[in-house]
């Protein structure tokens, strides 16, 4: 009786939380819902639910795990790429441009700049027939420092001179410059006589035409001379020193062709 009773009330209280005008089979259907084996079957739902979820979560912690392995092996790329770019940024090869105040090429810088310098062209003294001392053409920087001690002067080195009006209109008689330069990111640099371009894989850093002493003259070095010279400020007077003329071919023990006789020789200056 007591539980009837009970049984009643709690009927009759679900119908006035969910309305008194709602129907008995909704009513009943919503109090299955305290059924032990639905109550069972959902919570199963639920558990199934909640490991499809875990097994989820799982990949895409896995995922993640592998995308920050992936960006730790780009950062160590990154690193070592940057750090050979700087050894990249940090090497160089050097040559000197002569006829030039500065460095013309780009990606190249200017170490200094100087004057064209060797030994006198001949000598006027009663020794003129000694052709004797160096050969070589030195680039003379323009901020030298010098020493403070004198010598017996047994050897000398003179500024340099064109001798001709080949490469410019008004070139005879002017002081001949040169700069050294470094070209960035290479390794080696080289002047390559008898053209005007450079081979594959090489970069220009300028052309022109060779140049040496007169050949009846001391002996002198060829010297590759910017096609379009600077000038020395102040040198036009003729003076003693080195003087240059620009170089021909001569057939014979020179192979004709494929050189012909009596021409300019070209030069480049490449670096790689």
């Amino acid at each position: 009786m007591n539980r009837a009773l009970s049984s009643c009330v709690v009927y009759f209280c679900l119908a006035f939380a969910f309305g008194k005008n709602e129907d008995t089979h909704t009513l009943h259907k919503r109090l299955l819902l305290n059924d032990p084996d639905i109550a069972a079957t959902r919570l199963a739902n639920v558990e199934a639910a909640v490991q499809l979820l875990k097994g989820t979560v799982s990949k895409l912690e896995a995922g993640l795990q592998a995308e920050k392995n992936k960006n730790a092996e780009h950062e160590i790329n990154i690193s070592q790429m940057t750090s050979t770019l700087k050894k990249l940024q940090d090497q160089g090869s050097t040559y000197i441009q002569w006829g030039k105040t500065s460095c013309s090429s780009i990606g190249t810088e200017t170490i200094y700049s100087g004057y064209v310098a060797g030994q006198l062209f001949y000598s006027s003294s009663s020794y003129q027939n000694r052709f004797g001392g160096p050969a070589n053409t030195l680039c003379l920087p323009n901020n030298p420092k010098l020493s403070n001690r004198t010598t017996q002067s047994y050897s000398f080195i003179y500024g340099a001179e064109f001798e001709e009006n080949f490469l410019r209109s008004d070139a005879i008689n002017e002081n001949i410059p040169c700069a050294f330069c470094r070209s960035l990111n290479t390794t080696s640099s080289s002047m390559f006589p008898g053209r005007n371009i450079c081979y594959s894989d090489w970069k220009i850093e300028y052309e022109g035409y060779i140049m040496s002493g007169y050949w009846g003259h001391r002996a002198s070095t060829y010297i590759c001379v910017d096609a379009h010279p600077d000038y020395v400020h102040g040198g036009k007077a003729d003076e003693i020193g080195q003087r240059f003329y620009v170089t021909s071919t001569k057939c014979g023990s020179l192979s004709c062709p494929p050189y012909h006789d009596n021409l300019a020789v070209n030069c480049v200056v490449c670096s790689k």
